[in-house]
């Protein structure tokens, strides 16, 4: 028999393993957000909310709870109030100015919003005043409108969107402001409410409180998926019968031998082997999507159990069932993947009996085919994705450590097994936490020659923390040994 060797394939997923973090400007600056002193809900109804809203200036541009958005560079630094607004549907809602009282002020300068540049140092951040000549040489108001209405999508199982008041306007070629000084507007929606068919616990309704502006009137109002979703009534397996709990962390064949079910509290001179049953439903992380189809209850798997012909669990009787770990390898478009369970690291398979014989896996002859050749290689995999670092304490995506300019990640990994000349394929992730500048990085491999270099851009969203590259592929032959000692350096 010829020997196994490993792989000539090596897939090397380091998912977001690259970080740069720099304190900056956010994307959006709120001042006193917290203040509610300065509006009013007139009217919440099935078909509308009306609001008033009085600006509490503390300057001449400026207002409690202003939003600015630092992405509109060159154009006039003007904030905005903005509210919440949960909507019946997703199109056809707007906002009616109602009444509206303002002031004009002369004199009046507006700067820019300013663009982020790095020092020479490359540790400092300035930033420069670039004028939007489009606007600051136009004889009209800039913004055009007081107030607009932005559908911004949906949150849980509800149409939310944004209800946004300009309270100042700058003519830039007279130096001259309008500010309002009092204004009431009416949100209009585009379609009538769909209703939830089930009753709201005090937890989700805590969550809701104060998510907008008219929350209490929008609490049973979902969108048509979440009442499309009829779960069936099913019995659950767990309803009856004695459950004991498997945990399995890696993914394998897992053997039970009689001293394990004993160990477990189990009787197994009580026992009929033709009717062992193990449940399980693979380990992976349940979809973000409530409406994606999953199972149920729990599934049962196909398992082998020796010696059960007899009905009796002997000495030298066993299990062999098939466990996955909750982090897991599937193939897509001929490649493949590695799935990271964010939420777990264990994976559980329960195990009960009595009742009905429970699934076996089928038997099949080996077809005993003459001179096959013995199988002398085979493509192995790799995963590396450190959970080190979560920006911002919030959602579920981690990166591995926080590196600075000048500075490298090292992934050292000895292959064994390695059949020299044989090409490694990898995919690598690398991530930017600066909301100022691209993050460039040299990836090298000083055992194979390979260099290349990768930019990945600012962050860019109102509630992001981190920039991630599009997936970058690459691959190399090592010049000897059996050794990586990939490399990626911040170099700017």
């Amino acid at each position: 028999m010829g020997k196994i060797k490993f792989s000539n394939l090596l897939l090397l997923i380091l998912t977001g393993t690259m970080l740069f973090a720099q304190t900056d400007k956010n994307l959006v600056k709120v001042n006193n957000y917290d203040n509610p002193t300065d509006y009013k809900v007139i009217s919440s109804t099935n078909s509308f909310v009306e609001l008033e809203f009085t600006p509490k200036y503390t300057s001449a541009t400026e207002f409690l709870n202003a939003a600015h958005n630092s992405s509109l560079t060159g154009k006039p630094d003007l904030g905005s109030r903005n509210f919440s607004v949960v909507t019946p549907g997703e199109i056809n809602n707007r906002i009616e100015i109602i009444d509206i009282k303002y002031e004009e002020l002369q004199g009046g300068e507006v700067k820019p919003v300013p663009t982020p540049r790095k020092g020479n140092n490359n540790l400092e951040v300035l930033y420069d005043f670039n004028y939007d000549i489009s606007i600051y040489t136009s004889n009209s108001l800039y913004p055009k409108v007081n107030a607009e209405f932005i559908q911004d999508g949906k949150f849980r199982n509800k149409y939310i969107g944004v209800a946004q008041i300009y309270p100042v306007q700058f003519n830039p070629l007279n130096k001259s402001l309008r500010r309002i000084t009092y204004i009431r507007v009416r949100v209009v929606f585009g379609s009538t409410p769909i209703y939830t068919q089930k009753q709201q616990t005090k937890q989700e309704t805590d969550f809701l409180k104060n998510l907008s502006l008219n929350w209490e009137s929008s609490i049973n109002w979902v969108t048509p998926e979440f009442n499309s979703y009829k779960p069936s009534i099913i019995n659950s397996v767990l309803a009856s019968g004695d459950f004991y709990r498997i945990e399995i962390k890696e993914t394998g064949i897992f053997k039970i031998d009689k001293n394990f079910l004993n160990s477990a509290g189990i009787n197994t001179s009580n026992i009929d082997p033709r009717t062992i049953k193990i449940y399980g439903n693979g380990g992976r992380e349940l979809p973000y999507q409530n409406s994606a189809p999953v199972p149920e209850d729990l599934i049962q798997n196909q398992i082998f159990v020796y010696g059960e012909s007899d009905g009796v669990f002997n000495d030298n009787d066993y299990i062999l069932f098939y466990g996955l770990s909750p982090h897991q390898w599937i193939q897509q478009n001929g490649t493949y993947v590695h799935k990271l369970n964010t939420y777990s690291n264990v994976n559980y398979y329960w195990i009960t009996y009595g009742g009905a014989n429970g699934l076996r896996i089928p038997e099949t002859q080996s077809s005993n085919l003459p001179n096959i050749n013995p199988v002398t290689f085979f493509t192995d995999k790799l995963f590396d994705e450190p959970e080190v670092n979560n920006l911002g304490s919030t959602g579920n995506l981690w990166v591995s450590q926080r590196i600075g300019y000048g500075e490298t990640f090292t992934f050292n990994k000895q292959l064994q097994g390695y059949i020299p000349g044989s090409e490694i394929k990898f995919k690598l992730i690398l991530a930017n936490g600066t909301t100022s500048f691209d993050a460039y990085y040299s990836v090298s491999d000083n055992n194979s020659g390979f260099t290349s270099a990768y930019s990945v851009y600012a962050v860019n969203g109102v509630f992001s923390h981190i920039s991630l590259s599009e997936p970058i592929y690459f691959q190399y032959v090592l010049n000897s040994g059996n050794n990586i000692n990939l490399k990626a350096q911040l170099t700017q």
